[in-house]
């Protein structure tokens, strides 16, 4: 039995102003749990696709008002090419 984990981090500002509208903030960092590791030790991607350090992060923007929210999805990791290199 193995049970599926990832490392996250999340960031909620209770409210932000800007342009006299209220919003809130949030911030999630999503981190794969394939390949995890220092950049310098892991790199490159593995036969089944999952490539070196592979991070998911996305800003979100909500006004109060609930007229209209915003959401902005960056994502990063090594190159997917398949290599590796040995510590």
């Amino acid at each position: 039995l193995s049970i599926p984990l990832t490392s996250a981090w999340i960031s909620k500002r209770k409210e932000m102003r800007f342009h006299n509208t209220s919003m809130w903030f949030m911030l999630i960092s999503r981190r794969s749990r394939y390949r995890q590791g220092p950049r310098y030790l892991k790199r490159g991607s593995d036969l089944k696709g999952n490539v070196a350090n592979f991070v998911e992060t996305e800003q979100i923007l909500q006004r109060m008002d609930g007229l209209a929210n915003s959401s902005f999805i960056q994502i990063r990791g090594s190159i997917p090419l398949l290599w590796s290199q040995p510590p």
